[in-house]
C-alpha cells in the first residue's frame, strides 16, 4: 500500500538516529544518536566543520540515504523503512535539492535546465513564474557558460523551486560564491521561505549565516552539539560574511 503524505507538516522528527558506513574496523559513524525536531515553514541552518555529520543529516532527511538505527519522520509519516520506490516518490513530490555545485547541463538553456525539475514533479509551478521569482526571465535562452556563478546558482534554485517542494534542502549553496553574490542567493532563499511558506534547511561552514535563521543546529563529530531558536532573524543582506 502506497503511503499517502499529509498536507500538514508539524516537524521533521529524528529520534536516536544513527548512520554508519562500512563494517568492522572500517566502520564510520557519520551520525550518532541524533534526536531533534525541525519546525515547518522556517529557515533552519545546520552548522559544523567538515566531517561533523551535517551533510549526512541533510541526506537522510531528503531521502538520499537511509538511517542505520532510530526513527525518522517527515510530513507526519515515518520514512525510516521506506523502500526505494516510496523514497523516490517522497523526493519527487516533496523535496527540492540545491547543492554547492550547480549541476547544470551545459548543452541546455536556462529554461530547459529548469524544465528538468518541472518534469520531476506531479504539481509543478509555472515556469515563467519561477524564472521571474529568481530574476532570470531575461536570460531564459542563455546557456550556463554565458552566466556568472551567482546566476547559475539561481538557475539551480529555480530547478528545485519549480517542483513546488514543501521542503528545500540546501547543501552549502553559497560555498563557491563571493560575499555579494552569496548574500543575493541567501536573500532569494529567505524570500522563498517567507512568501511560499517553504521549509528551508541550509547547511554551511559560515557561522554568520546563522543570524538569518529561525533555528540553528550545530553538529560535532556526528552528534547534535546544540539546538537554538532565534526569535529575531536578520535580513539576509545583513549577514556578516565570515
Amino acid at each position: 500500500m502506497d503511503i499517502e503524505w499529509g498536507n500538514e507538516i508539524v516537524t521533521i522528527h529524528l529520534k536516536n538516529v544513527s548512520k554508519r558506513y562500512g563494517e568492522g574496523e572500517l566502520t564510520v559513524n557519520a551520525l550518532h544518536d541524533v534526536s531533534v525536531d525541525i519546525p515547518k515553514g522556517k529557515i533552519t541552518v545546520i552548522l559544523g566543520p567538515s566531517g561533523s555529520g551535517k551533510s549526512t543529516l541533510l541526506n537522510v532527511i531528503g531521502g538520499l540515504d537511509t538511517i542505520s538505527n532510530g526513527e525518522l519522520s517527515v510530513f507526519q509519516q515515518n520514512i525510516t523503512h521506506l523502500d526505494e520506490k516510496k523514497l523516490t516518490k517522497y523526493r519527487k513530490d516533496y523535496v527540492g535539492f540545491i547543492f554547492q555545485s550547480y549541476n547544470l547541463l551545459s548543452m541546455l538553456t536556462v529554461k530547459e535546465n529548469i524544465e528538468i525539475g518541472k518534469e520531476l514533479s506531479s504539481s509543478p509551478l509555472q515556469l515563467d513564474y519561477v524564472l521571474e521569482k529568481v530574476g532570470m526571465k531575461d536570460k531564459a535562452d542563455k546557456f550556463p557558460h554565458e552566466l556568472s556563478g551567482g546566476e547559475q546558482q539561481r538557475v539551480a534554485i529555480a530547478r528545485a523551486l519549480v517542483k513546488n517542494p514543501t521542503l528545500l534542502l540546501c547543501d552549502e549553496p553559497t560555498g563557491a560564491l563571493d560575499e555579494e553574490t552569496g548574500k543575493a542567493v541567501l536573500e532569494l532563499l529567505q524570500d522563498i521561505q517567507q512568501q511560499e511558506g517553504t521549509t528551508v534547511i541550509l547547511i554551511t561552514h559560515n557561522p554568520g549565516i546563522a543570524a538569518m535563521a529561525e533555528v540553528v543546529i550545530k553538529m560535532k563529530s556526528g552528534k547534535l552539539a546544540s539546538f537554538e531558536e532565534n526569535a529575531n532573524p536578520i535580513p539576509a543582506k545583513e549577514v556578516k560574511w565570515v
